[in-house]
Parts: structure tokens; C-alpha cells; sequence
């Protein structure tokens, strides 16, 4: 089974399991190490220990299987991606109250996530 590339813009036809295509696989790995780099250089150690913790790996295994790994923001534009990052709306940093909380949690594409952070 096929699926588009996940870049947008490109209509390259990938394998399902697969995000992007080959055109893209490298450009986009690129940019994740560098974003994931900064990030963690960036964040509080509080919350390092969190995104390491038992219960938020389980959890965040329940949601993706939740939503069928697929991004609940593409899904609202009629698109089906897959995706890996579960993404809290409303920030831990700004209620650690609902940093379990499923209501609190979706799943994105690594592209909407960016969207919603104002990354790129």
C-alpha cells in the first residue's frame, strides 16, 4: 500500500510505514537532529525526567495506539498521516496537573507539531 510523501509539496508515492521518500528522508532527518539537539540543550531538567518516565512512555503508547498513530490535524483536513509525537495542548510547563491527562493529549505529525510551535 502507497501513501504521499509527508514533505509538503511533494506527491512522491512512499510505502505506508514509511513518512518520506527518498528525495526527503535525509533533508528532513537533518533538520530533526538539529531541532532535537536544541531542544533538549534547551529544556528544564524537570521535565527531562518526565518525557523519560514509565508512565508517560506507557501513556504515550496508549495514545498513539488511541488515535491509530495517525495526526489528528492532518485527519481534519481530510488527510491521513502517521505520525509519532503525542502533543499536549495545554503545556506542561504551563499545568503539570494535566501532564497525564488523556483529554490532554492528541497525536501530531512531526510537520503540525512544528506548526503548532511556531518552529519553521
Amino acid at each position: 500500500m502507497k501513501k504521499i510523501c509527508n514533505k509538503y509539496g511533494c506527491n512522491n508515492l512512499v510505502n505506508i510505514k514509511d513518512k518520506y521518500c527518498d528525495d526527503h528522508k535525509q533533508e528532513i532527518a537533518k533538520q530533526v537532529r538539529k531541532w532535537r539537539k536544541d531542544y533538549d540543550s534547551k529544556r528544564d531538567p524537570k521535565y527531562k525526567q518526565f518525557y523519560k518516565s514509565s508512565s508517560w512512555l506507557k501513556l504515550r503508547d496508549f495514545i498513539l495506539k488511541r488515535d491509530n498513530y495517525l495526526c489528528t490535524e492532518c485527519i481534519k483536513s481530510g488527510k491521513l498521516t502517521t505520525c509519532n509525537t503525542v502533543h499536549h495542548i495545554v503545556e506542561i510547563r504551563d499545568d503539570m496537573s494535566k501532564s497525564l491527562d488523556q483529554d490532554n493529549l492528541i497525536t501530531l505529525c512531526h510537520e503540525c507539531h512544528n506548526k503548532i510551535h511556531n518552529r519553521f
